[in-house]
């Protein structure tokens, strides 16, 4: 039943990022990287907590281990500080449409990874299903090679990727020694908040923040909600079930993504056969992988 369970929660991951993507298009098109990822991060924080007394973990808050805090602090840091900073950022450059798939390959190799160190289950399908998400991934680095904003996006996202997938691994790994994805979650968080608060006293950050309008605040505190619970079923999940199975059903939030985005933030997006073939490939070797 927990397999059941985790790919269920794995599916609800990729659809509330494939949704928050959309909305962030929205908040960061004018700039406000650093006061998107500061609301999330505070959004977020009372929410776990929250989250963590309505499930029963918040009483194991006191015996938790010193390694298990130190993990998740760890992934807060790479994670939320470093990979949702840098994220925001490429979303800002050039959309989700091109940066999106790039970031979610970050799943696949988190997958191929943890076969290696994981000791995962490797099997035929899922060597096939990494080649083709590979096809996938170089087709979006050659999007852009005219457009100087989306080089830097698609770099950016490459960086997000790799620091994507070794926080998968690192949540799984802090998770097989207590099963408390709640409390992992609320700890990576509360572990990066000093640091966006510190960053306030930076008169140019702190002049960002006080400059949102409404309209940016609307979509950046949605896209916050969206954001946050999707992690919540993230941690649930790779509780649950291998990074090798997880990874793969997160990245299919690429064709939610590219679904949505044409549809809402047409305008603000870059469609063509690369993206589409893309997609395509990486979604077939997501596929595959679950065969």
């Amino acid at each position: 039943m927990g397999l059941e369970y985790g790919v269920l929660a794995a599916f609800f991951t990729a659809f509330l990022f494939a949704l928050n993507s959309i909305v962030l298009r929205r908040g960061v098109l004018s700039g406000y990287v650093y006061s998107g990822t500061l609301i999330s991060i505070l959004i977020g924080v009372p929410t776990f907590l929250l989250s963590s007394i309505i499930m029963g973990e918040y009483s194991s808050i006191t015996s938790l281990s010193i390694e298990f805090i130190l993990i998740f602090s760890l992934v807060g840091l790479l994670h939320f500080a470093l990979g949702r900073y840098l994220y925001y950022l490429s979303v800002h450059y050039s959309g989700t449409i091109v940066s999106m798939p790039v970031m979610a390959s970050g799943q696949i190799i988190a997958a191929y990874l943890a076969i290696l160190l994981l000791h995962e289950e490797i099997t035929l399908y899922k060597i096939i299903g990494l080649l083709l998400a590979t096809i996938g991934f170089i087709l979006f680095i050659n999007i852009g090679r005219e457009i100087g904003t989306v080089k830097k996006s698609l770099l950016l996202s490459s960086i997000v990727a790799l620091t994507f997938a070794s926080t998968t691994l690192i949540i799984r790994y802090g998770l097989l020694t207590a099963r408390l994805p709640i409390l992992g979650v609320f700890i990576s968080y509360t572990a990066v908040s000093p640091i966006y608060l510190i960053l306030l006293s930076k008169k140019d950050l702190r002049r960002e923040v006080l400059s949102m309008n409404r309209y940016v605040i609307y979509y950046l505190c949605i896209s916050a909600v969206l954001v946050n619970i999707g992690q919540l079923f993230k941690y649930i999940s790779l509780n649950l079930v291998e990074v090798s199975i997880v990874g793969p059903i997160i990245s299919s939030e690429i064709l939610l993504n590219l679904l949505f985005s044409s549809l809402i933030n047409r305008e603000y997006e870059i469609v063509n056969y690369r993206t589409i073939i893309g997609s395509i490939a990486i979604f077939l070797g997501i596929i595959t992988i679950l065969y």
